[in-house]
């Protein structure tokens, strides 16, 4: 099967970004033609026969590589036309959409621990509309093929803040075991037979 995933960065510093390097080791791992469309990955810890293709993103601040990677990554995943579109987050097209948090709980949650200038600072900063306005588009126009929470509470936002259908939500943790025996490939495994 040719599967694409996608996700700004494809690596192992972050928590996503680690997601996203496991299963494309997975997928190569068993035969799939992999590849990642991604802005940022570290190829040393990439399966060899997984295939990488660059999202152009630019040197601006944090936003405006965001705006870009959003903007120029559905072109990157439409050439290479897979038969399987994994993604994570409301930043990339849609697909099967693996949902590690909603940013709108995020917001409420923050607020709640800040001080009105916080939460003023909070609100002024465009990075904050522009995520929930995605979150809104994609979850709340059911603009996927399904969507994999990573946790209970995560599906219960995205039922909450987006009404998306519990049917339409499959629950799957990440993949953890302290004495570093066990990784993500095993807890799919286990939760996809």
């Amino acid at each position: 099967m040719k599967v694409a995933l996608t996700f700004s960065g494809c690596h192992r510093r972050g928590g996503v970004e680690r997601i996203m390097l496991e299963c494309a080791n997975f997928m190569a791992s068993r035969g799939h033609e992999t590849h990642i469309v991604t802005a940022e990955h570290d190829a040393r810890f990439l399966h060899p026969e997984i295939v990488v293709h660059r999202v152009p993103v630019g040197t601006g601040n944090e936003l405006s590589q965001l705006k870009n990677f959003v903007q120029n990554g559905p072109e990157i995943v439409a050439k290479v036309a897979p038969e399987t579109l994994g993604t994570f987050g409301a930043v990339t097209p849609p697909g099967v959409c693996w949902v590690q948090s909603v940013h709108a709980a995020w917001m409420e949650i923050s607020a709640q621990r800040r001080d009105w200038k916080g939460r003023l600072k909070q609100r002024l900063n465009p990075f904050h509309p522009y995520v929930l306005n995605l979150e809104k588009e994609r979850f709340g126009g059911r603009k996927y093929d399904k969507l994999i929470a990573l946790t209970p509470n995560v599906k219960a936002d995205l039922m909450r803040f987006y009404n998306v259908n519990e049917s339409d939500i499959a629950l799957i943790p990440n993949g953890f075991e302290p004495r570093g025996k066990k990784n993500i490939s095993q807890t799919v495994d286990k939760y996809t037979g």
